[in-house]
């Protein structure tokens, strides 16, 4: 279960079709990936917060490319 509440994502979810990119910082990653706009995308993040996305979000794909 995760700390994100539906209003956040269902937020999130309406942003995100509104817009032609997606940038967060730091923890934001999070939010996205709990919303499900980054499913089918390829993202990148700190390092250290690479294993936990490969974990619990399969659909994203993770690389540790910056650019």
């Amino acid at each position: 279960m995760d700390n994100f509440s539906d209003a956040l994502k269902a937020f999130i979810r309406k942003k995100y079709a509104e817009v032609h990119t997606v940038i967060s910082v730091c923890t934001g990653i999070f939010s996205l990936a709990h919303s499900g706009v980054l499913d089918g995308h390829r993202v990148t993040a700190t390092r250290m917060f690479l294993p936990k996305l490969r974990k619990e979000f399969p659909k994203i794909e993770v690389t540790e490319k910056r650019w």
